[in-house]
């Protein structure tokens, strides 16, 4: 059966086909890029990484108990140790690291280098509100902003909640509806953007 999506595959938003293809394109990225730089640029891989904690109980292992005082006489009749259960110590699990790769391009004269553009690819924990992955990427794109810094957003996801640095109805109003879209901020015509900072 053909896709019902001309151009894209339908599974691309679920986390294990999304997560292969988000690292795969940016490595292809670097290599793409690298060669068609001019002189002194070059584009390098970052990522950020966290942690998201469980928040369900684990049940321990082991239990640790500890002993009582010995009683009994001290002219060396028999002693009773007693034991007596100590109280469980729950402690959250740690799931495993998320990392999200990201691509930079970078310009360099003599010992110096200077971040001159950075390209994401929008993942679903970034278009999610109250991911970690969202807050710490809309950190990054603000402080990217702040800067002469030019940024590339590509989002090739329909879910979730509009995230480049573009407002949605202003690209609505200049485009029409879209399911995918990218974003491209220059720093010297940012006035042109009507950029969003929630």
């Amino acid at each position: 059966m053909p896709s019902p999506f001309p151009g894209m595959d339908p599974f691309l938003e679920a986390t294990s086909e999304f997560g292969c293809l988000h690292a795969g394109m940016i490595i292809y990225m670097q290599e793409s890029l690298q060669g068609r730089l001019p002189e002194n640029y070059y584009a390098k891989t970052g990522q950020r990484i966290w942690i998201d904690t469980s928040q369900r109980y684990v049940e321990p292992d082991v239990r640790v108990v500890h002993t009582a005082k010995k009683s009994g006489k001290q002219n060396g009749a028999s002693a009773i140790a007693v034991a007596s259960l100590a109280k469980p110590v729950i402690v959250t699990v740690p799931h495993d690291e998320t990392i999200e790769r990201y691509l930079d391009i970078y310009k360099k004269k003599g010992t110096k280098k200077r971040l001159v553009c950075s390209i994401e690819i929008l993942s679903m924990t970034n278009k999610t509100p109250g991911e970690k992955g969202r807050k710490a990427y809309r950190r990054k794109q603000h402080e990217i902003m702040e800067r002469n810094t030019h940024l590339v957003e590509i989002d090739l996801l329909r879910a979730g909640k509009h995230t480049t640095a573009v407002a949605l109805d202003w690209a609505k109003e200049k485009t029409g509806d879209f399911d995918y879209h990218v974003c491209v901020r220059r720093f010297d015509r940012f006035e042109d953007l009507r950029s969003i900072r929630s």
